[in-house]
């Protein structure tokens, strides 16, 4: 069970488990030598582990139906991004349509900029987009542009993002985030706790390498709730 937790969180890499658990490499060894391991602890650091499972290793690994892969997620769905006009009829009538900023790309990469503070203070200068009414919460659209989280998150789609909070770091481990850094710029992972931060993670581990998000990097985490694909064949 313990090797299987080690495949799910970490692709294998036990110093990796080692460092999300807040343990030595020495403990995981010691953990898979001896057969046995600190199941609190294991509880602690991800919740969504199935108690039953770890107990017996019967049934399902995780409690979260939740899943990992990006383009199955309930509230995402593929369709053409509406043309960006403020207005719409009903009866004849002109009616406003809300409209959501738009990330600009040049603070993308930027570091040391707090983009939900940016495009709080310049949203009558910025690209809007109409809101998508199945993406209730979110405050802000990103245009994705690197091809790190391909194939369920390709260059061109548009991500509907909800700001969390300043501090708040509560997250599904193994779930898509938008992590807006002072080092980085705003940057798309699948993020998993690490005891300095987070453990970012691509879908395509060869070309773009894990890394952690150190905890005094972080600017602010926005969840992403929703996702707009252009051009869809």
């Amino acid at each position: 069970m313990v090797n299987m937790l080690i495949k799910h969180y970490t692709h294998g890499n036990k110093t990796q488990f080692a460092q999300l658990l807040g343990v030595t490499p020495q403990t995981i060894g010691s953990w898979l030598t001896r057969d046995t391991f600190n199941a609190e602890l294991i509880f602690e650091k991800f919740p969504e582990v199935s108690a039953s499972w770890l107990l017996t290793g019967v049934g399902k690994m995780l409690n979260t139906s939740t899943p990992k892969d990006v383009s199955n997620m309930h509230n995402i769905c593929n369709t053409i991004i509406p043309p960006n006009d403020s207005t719409t009829s009903v009866d004849g009538e002109p009616v406003k349509v809300q409209e959501l900023p738009v990330i600009p790309a040049k603070i993308v990469n930027a570091p040391s900029i707090d983009v939900y503070q940016y495009i709080s203070e310049n949203e009558n200068n910025i690209e809007t987009a109409p809101v998508v009414q199945q993406f209730p919460d979110s405050t802000a659209f990103y245009r994705i542009k690197t091809k790190a989280m391909e194939p369920s998150i390709c260059a061109g789609d548009m991500l509907a993002l909800a700001a969390y909070p300043v501090g708040c770091e509560r997250i599904v481990p193994g779930d898509p985030y938008s992590v807006d850094t002072n080092t980085n710029g705003l940057v798309t992972r699948l993020l998993y706790n690490h005891p300095d931060g987070f453990l970012a993670r691509s879908y395509n581990p060869e070309k773009y390498p894990d890394f952690v998000i150190a905890r005094e990097e972080i600017i602010r985490v926005f969840r992403i709730v929703g996702l707009l694909r252009i051009n869809v064949q």
